[in-house]
């Protein structure tokens, strides 16, 4: 379906993913010729799809194992949150995983699962009616 009003995005993909890598291609972990887009595409085709013409603002923590890529001035106020974790793999980015972590670990305790929450708290659909047609 094609979509009719532009909708927040927040999204999560680790460099280590070697599943679905970062860079796109053909997974060599999964069998047939299934292929993947990169992650750059994909942020791509959402600011794309917001008609965001401002710059992001791109952000690092965690001594540069999370870069935050956020678009603001999309159209409908709409936001477009990206975070690129440094050498996490095919895994949820939240307690379950990242507490088993080392302490010191740059990603320990990292939650991806509460910041969706936050985000989406945050940013709410427009109220115009059906998301596609």
């Amino acid at each position: 379906p094609d979509a009719v009003l532009p909708l927040p995005v927040i999204a999560f993909h680790g460099t280590g993913d070697k599943h679905v890598p970062i860079e796109g291609g053909v997974s060599p972990l999964k069998k047939g010729p299934r292929s993947y887009d990169s992650y750059e595409n994909a942020m791509n085709f959402w600011k794309s799809m917001a008609a965001c013409q401002n710059t992001p603002v791109i952000s690092e923590a965690d001594r540069g194992s999370v870069v935050k890529t956020d678009y603001r001035g999309c159209a409908e106020e709409i936001q477009l949150t990206f975070y690129t974790l440094k050498d996490w793999e095919h895994h949820w980015p939240a307690p379950y995983f990242t507490t088993r972590l080392k302490p010191g670990d740059p990603l320990y305790n990292f939650d991806a699962t509460r910041l969706i929450w936050e985000f989406f708290r945050k940013h709410k659909r427009p109220n115009t009616g059906g998301v596609s047609k």
